[in-house]
């Protein structure tokens, strides 16, 4: 099943972003996913491969990936290829108004 998700953020950022709901697990592995599961090997790999997703909201909770990997502890490196790839990410506020820099803070 597809769920289909607005965003009403900059012109940067894709304006829907679809997840695909798939029970038998079969789904490639999402930039956002590897973060969330702290897969730090893959989610770089990921980067080299599409680098496009660095600017592809996170369907979960609505941030960018360069957000939720500050907010899951990712690595330097990791953190480094999403700015070098997204640099506008840095001034990007989430639904909440929090910059990639309130998520370093708590």
């Amino acid at each position: 099943m597809n769920r289909f998700i607005p965003y009403r953020g900059s012109s940067d950022v894709p304006k829907v972003v679809v997840a695909t709901d798939n029970d038998k697990g079969s789904n490639p592995l999402t930039l956002p996913l590897c973060i969330e599961q702290r897969n730090w090997t893959e989610a770089s790999k990921l980067l080299s491969r599409s680098p496009q997703e660095a600017k592809t909201l996170c369907v979960r909770n609505n941030i960018l990936p360069l957000h939720a990997a500050i907010a899951f502890g990712a690595p330097y490196n990791l953190i480094e290829e999403l700015v070098s790839i997204h640099p506008n990410a840095l001034r990007k506020a989430d639904h909440e108004g929090k910059l990639p820099i309130h998520y370093a803070e708590g």
